[in-house]
């Protein structure tokens, strides 16, 4: 019975952790902005500066397939667009893992 229990909370907590995200990079200005990525429905950023395993890349992508609906997407890329022409100050995240392909979130502050 204890074998039983043991085994079902191991397997509920590996099914709770399946989605680990994390911020891409903080604290960094956006260098140039593409209207798409490899001619698929997502847009891109170059960053420079900040921290993240993103830092100073040529390439966070913004998929589509990564944000929960199209509004969303519109609303990150003009917030991308915003955070470009103003020089501000961006973060962003990714809620599925660490990689520069599949951002979703961007905060922009001063």
């Amino acid at each position: 019975m204890k074998t039983k229990a043991y085994a079902l909370l191991v397997a509920l907590l590996s099914a709770a952790s399946v989605h680990a995200g994390t911020f891409l990079v903080m604290n960094a200005t956006i260098t140039s902005v593409y209207s798409t990525n490899d001619n698929t429905p997502a847009f891109a950023i170059a960053v420079a500066g900040g921290s993240g395993p993103c830092a100073n890349s040529t390439n966070i992508a913004f998929p589509q397939s990564a944000a929960p609906d199209a509004d969303t997407l519109k609303r990150a890329y003009a917030t991308a667009l915003l955070a470009f022409s103003t020089g501000a100050h961006i973060s962003i995240y990714n809620y599925f893992d660490a990689t520069c392909t599949n951002a979703s979130y961007i905060a922009i502050y001063n």
